[in-house]
């Protein structure tokens, strides 16, 4: 059709270089590459990018099934400024896929100031092809950032590296497969300063450190609770910050199943908090 992007028969054929502010862009099956996304910010207004499915694509003209039977797949993901909703649109898989290259990230949160307001939903991360230090997310200087039923998978490098982000939420996350090979050092997620953040209602089969906290920082606020910590027989530690140097807390560990762990929880002397109503296996 003409590519101007009105309906299915007359459908962009990639992203325009400029997205509008409250728009919605639905992407059907098929691959798309790296994406940068820099929009200019207008106050609250997002840019909302969901996969297509046979519930939800949007105008009907020239819509087909095949469609949206499958996933949309990327390259690396770049988001420089906040306001962006990223849904896969897929409440027991994954609509959008991140294949990592074989250098860089998979997914990068950061811009040249703080990134808020960033949402990434039904999306998983795959660091088979990437070189060992390739993280599948970094988040950098950010607040109000969503992970919702987002999976990372097969990096040796970590799941998630946060730094400096606030007002935050991890939930529904999946992270395993880690790679071992060079000796990277790799945690499911690393943090490295922020705080008042929640992880929830997620699986952690990570061979490593499985949260973090790093460097000579101060780190708030955490609420970690409804988690599964498990297969981790060799190297796994549930829950360790870095000895003697960051101060963290308070952490409110609660709710949590804690099984076949080298270490469950390894809290320094710097830690503030509360652990109740755990399960050790």
């Amino acid at each position: 059709g003409s590519a101007s992007g009105a309906d299915w028969t007359n459908a962009l054929p990639s992203f325009p270089a400029s997205l509008t502010r409250n728009d919605i862009y639905y992407v059907a099956d098929g691959s798309y590459g790296a994406q940068t996304f820099d929009d200019a910010e207008d106050g609250s207004k997002m840019i909302t990018i969901k996969k297509a499915t046979e519930a939800d694509h949007g105008v009907e003209t020239g819509w087909q099934r095949d469609y949206g039977d499958g996933q949309a797949t990327f390259g690396s993901l770049t988001f420089q400024n906040g306001y962006y909703m990223f849904n896969g649109n897929n409440v027991s898989g994954y609509g959008f896929a991140v294949a990592i290259p074989p250098s860089g990230t998979g997914i990068f949160v950061q811009g040249y100031s703080s990134v808020d307001f960033v949402t990434l939903k039904s999306v998983s991360v795959n660091g088979a092809a990437a070189a060992a230090e390739a993280r599948s997310i970094t988040i950098k200087d950010g607040s109000h950032i969503l992970l919702s039923n987002v999976e990372a998978k097969s990096t040796e490098n970590d799941g998630i590296s946060m730094s400096n982000v606030t007002d935050s939420v991890i939930e529904y996350f999946y992270v395993h497969s880690r790679r071992t090979g060079s000796g990277i050092h790799g945690d499911a997620i690393e943090i490295w300063g922020g705080g008042n953040n929640t992880v929830r209602f997620s699986r952690f089969a990570w061979n490593g450190q499985q949260i973090f906290w790093g460097g000579d920082r101060v780190h708030g606020r955490w609420d970690i609770y409804g988690n599964v910590f498990y297969d981790a027989p060799s190297a796994g530690k549930g829950l360790h910050p870095q000895s003697g140097n960051p101060i963290v807390g308070p952490i409110y560990v609660y709710n949590n199943t804690f099984n076949n762990l080298n270490i469950a929880m390894d809290l320094g002397s710097n830690t503030t908090g509360k652990v109740m109503n755990n399960i050790f296996y």
